[in-house]
């Protein structure tokens, strides 16, 4: 008796299923629906990764659209990277995102934050460093981190910890490009 119901219950496949997906930000739940072929079973010949990858991408939003909408101007944009890049995301709005919880945290630690990247990034640009790490944000993350360090475990005093940012930040570019050049021992 429980193994004709069972293969009644996996027998009823629905041939459309509805899938709730998040649009952006601040907008109600969207419904997509993914076309599933009503044979639609576990057999080896149905199953194969591009009948299922060509199921989902359908039903996913293009990213490359959303990042067209929203730019920043390119000063802004390599800004932003770089502290975006301080937990490995190469996104200015990620970045954005990250000197906001900062400021709301610690005013003080974001501003010093944000001065460490501007230093960085235009110590870079004025040295004629590489303009795809600038622009990716790989020149400006270190100034983020000692700005940071210099806001947690520098002096007390705003103006030496300021001091301390920008001369730390505007060395941090050159250590790269002298680290990026090092062999590794294998």
């Amino acid at each position: 008796m429980i193994a004709s119901s069972l293969r009644h219950a996996t027998s009823m496949r629905p041939s459309r299923a509805v899938i709730r997906g998040i649009g952006r930000v601040g907008q109600q739940p969207s419904h997509r629906r993914l076309l599933v072929p009503s044979s639609f079973s576990s057999s080896s010949s149905q199953l194969n990764p591009r009948s299922i990858a060509r199921a989902f991408t359908s039903s996913t939003p293009n990213p490359q659209k959303e990042d067209d909408e929203l730019k920043f101007p390119p000063q802004i944009d390599a800004h932003a990277r770089g502290v975006g890049q301080v937990i490995f995301l190469n996104s200015p709005h990620c970045g954005a995102g990250i000197l906001l919880g900062l400021a709301v945290g610690d005013p003080s630690l974001a501003m010093l934050a944000a001065l460490g990247t501007v230093t960085a990034n235009e110590t870079a640009t004025r040295s004629g460093l590489d303009k795809t790490a600038i622009a990716n944000g790989l020149m400006g993350y270190n100034g983020c981190l000692v700005g940071c360090a210099a806001s947690v475990f520098g002096p007390s005093s705003l103006l030496a910890a300021t001091t301390f940012t920008v001369i730390g930040a505007a060395a941090t570019p050159f250590c790269a490009v002298a680290l990026s050049t090092m062999k590794v021992p294998q």
